[in-house]
């Protein structure tokens, strides 16, 4: 809305006419009038009628009559034709299916309307300085839209978004001259004139420079415009704990060269258990998780914190039985669960994003030593000589080279604890606590001399590891109750 001074009763009518003249509609006539009453725009002829009686009284054959051309403000994008085709658009498409009681609004405007407006306003300007002297924008569309019944209530804070993209023609013919006004367009810094480029442009624009290169008043359109319009929900996230029981089978597909490296993937039993269970298409799912294992490392104990991101969902809430089934038929795989499947918020994804950096992560490796004379003195060795945390220093093992750059990453291991496989005179366990980030297979053999000290050259003697297991992640997540029945 434009801030100007209240203009008197001839003031209203001068500026009526005149913006008349220009062929603008009612709604931006009650738009540069100042009017801040919305009910008024909901009729914009009858409220023109009632805020200008003054007109009525000395001409009573006066009125406001409906306009043939395209107003050259706002295209016509105000107009009650528009906004009928509009509320007809987004009645055809599928608004039916989202389960939400209320909706808002997000619109993307030509951007010549933004060039347009501000012609007019400087036409105003001139016509009547003592008026007019500063500009703020278009009333939102939005907000005539509260007027119209589309089976749901308006709400700035529904989850269910109805996105109208007006489109016309000649937008960018229309604006091509924003960029001969402007030094970072000539300079070359900037290729593209975005809206928010254009308002910052047009706030700095002396109004001599601006009318060399654009119309004052703004010339007539030709050229009608167009809705695309687009219903979308806001994301919601589910949660919990997963397991992994296969020494064969990655977080996320892993595909090498177009060649797909182990027959399953977590991400996919889950997504497939969601996909059957809630009806949502595999497609709409994104997975995280708090770090993640080697294909051939398990997942044990209470599992690895995760969350999915489900985008544009039909229904908002899940009911706590789904979770259940869904959980139920993950396990049937019996190559993987999930415990405590929950719906969470934006505030608990922060909180598994912070857990990745400060967590600790406890192991068990199952380890093996060549021509070893005495496994029981290595053990305990390693059980005696490190009651500490170690400081190691890890290079990006070679393994993991081809995917992460190259770096220098220091480690702490807070505890180790070693002992001897029964009937094995060189297997020993060894329960590890170590950082987030850790690469305790590197760690264990020293990945030729990358990662200092490692295990291998604690107790010197070369080590490998046979089997290693994931059996404790500690971070308390996801925190929400679990109800025991609904």
């Amino acid at each position: 809305m434009f801030k100007l001074i209240l203009p008197t009763s001839e003031e209203k009518v001068a500026i009526t006419k005149s913006l008349k003249e220009l062929g603008c509609c009612a709604r931006c006539i009650l738009r540069y009038l100042g009017v801040r009453d919305l009910e008024m725009y909901l009729n914009p002829q009858e409220c023109l009628y009632d805020f200008l009686e003054e007109v009525f009284k000395n001409d009573p054959k006066w009125q406001y009559q409906k306009k043939e051309n395209i107003c050259p403000t706002c295209l016509d994008i105000f107009e009650d034709s528009t906004l009928t085709t509009f509320v007809e658009g987004i009645l055809s498409t599928n608004i039916n299916d989202y389960v939400c009681p209320n909706f808002f609004t997000s619109v993307s405007f030509p951007k010549t309307v933004l060039i347009r407006s501000h012609s007019a306003f400087i036409y105003l300007k001139e016509k009547f300085p003592s008026i007019y002297n500063d500009e703020n924008g278009l009333e939102n569309l939005r907000k005539v839209l509260e007027s119209h019944k589309i089976n749901k209530i308006f709400s700035t804070t529904s989850t269910l978004n109805i996105i109208f993209e007006i489109q016309y023609e000649d937008d960018e013919l229309e604006i091509q001259n924003i960029k001969s006004i402007n030094h970072f367009f000539k300079k070359g810094k900037q290729k593209g004139a975005s809206r928010n480029i254009i308002m910052d442009i047009i706030d700095e624009c002396e109004d001599s420079l601006f009318k060399k290169h654009f119309s004052v008043p703004p010339s007539m359109p030709v050229k009608q415009t167009k809705a695309h319009i687009l219903c979308v929900a806001e994301p919601l996230w589910i949660g919990g704990r997963y397991l992994k029981f296969s020494r064969d089978m990655g977080q996320t597909p892993w595909i090498i060269n177009n060649k797909v490296m182990t027959e399953h993937c977590l991400q996919d039993i889950l997504f497939n258990a969601i996909e059957k269970i809630l009806q949502y298409n595999t497609s709409n799912l994104t997975f995280s998780a708090s770090g993640r294992e080697d294909s051939d490392v398990r997942m044990l104990g209470e599992g690895r914190p995760f969350y999915i991101q489900i985008n544009n969902p039909k229904e908002m809430h899940i009911e706590f039985k789904k979770f259940r089934e869904i959980e139920n038929e993950i396990l049937n795989t019996r190559i993987a669960a999930v415990i405590k499947l929950q719906q969470i918020n934006k505030t608990d994804v922060m909180l598994i994003k912070d857990g990745e950096q400060h967590k600790h992560k406890h192991y068990k490796a199952l380890c093996h030593i060549k021509q070893c004379e005495d496994i029981d003195i290595l053990v305990n060795k390693i059980n005696t000589d490190n009651s500490g945390p170690i400081e190691i220093q890890q290079k990006t093992p070679l393994r993991v080279l081809h995917r992460r750059t190259q770096a220098v990453r220091s480690k702490y291991i807070y505890n180790m604890k070693a002992k001897p496989v029964p009937g094995h005179s060189n297997l020993f366990e060894i329960m590890l606590i170590t950082q987030a980030g850790t690469y305790v297979k590197e760690f264990i053999n020293g990945d030729f001399q990358r990662t200092q000290p490692s295990l291998s050259s604690i107790i010197k003697h070369p080590v490998d590891v046979v089997a290693l297991d994931v059996i404790k992640i500690d971070l308390k997540w996801p925190e929400g109750i679990l109800p025991t029945n609904e």
